[in-house]
């Protein structure tokens, strides 16, 4: 009589079959999430800086606490860049409020702020309207061309084209 024994487990080809497919699903998911988080950075980066940005304004045109407000955008070579929302006439005199460093996957490249300089974007008091015209171009580091575009016109209105 003859006993049939079925064996138990994977066979080494099997093994490494399903260890490749693994290897080759890191492959290719890995860079996909890596790019999805710096996508996520430029749109974050992007909706804050508005936010700090229509904060300051809406501030000013209240006439909270009695002054101007402003938001220094820097662009250094000393400093990674940076945004900063502040109350007072200027940003050497004024009270800082918040303080953000841009995450090193996003880069300002804009013509209106030249690499190594800062900008000063202050609010009137009352109205609101805006020191100066500006724009600012927020770009991914690893691919310049993905991009987001933040405006503040001189009336104080701010805009954005976000990827």
């Amino acid at each position: 009589m003859r006993s049939s024994t079925r064996r138990q487990g994977f066979s080494l080809i099997e093994v490494i079959i399903t260890v490749s497919v693994m290897a080759l699903i890191t492959v290719i998911a890995v860079p996909m999430l890596l790019s999805a988080n710096r996508y996520s950075d430029l749109r974050n980066v992007t909706r804050e800086l508005v936010a700090d940005l229509s904060e300051a304004q809406q501030q000013a045109a209240a006439g909270s606490q009695g002054t101007t407000w402003g938001v220094r955008i820097g662009n250094t070579t000393t400093t990674p860049p940076f945004y900063s929302e502040f109350v007072g006439s200027s940003y050497a005199s004024g009270t800082v409020k918040d303080y953000h460093r841009l995450p090193a996957s996003v880069s300002i490249v804009s013509s209106t702020l030249a690499v190594g300089t800062t900008t000063d974007i202050i609010f009137s008091l009352v109205s609101g309207a805006a020191s100066n015209s500006t724009t600012i171009k927020l770009s991914l580091t690893s691919s310049p061309t993905v991009s987001s575009t933040i405006t503040v016109a001189s009336s104080g209105m701010i805009g954005y084209v976000a990827p």
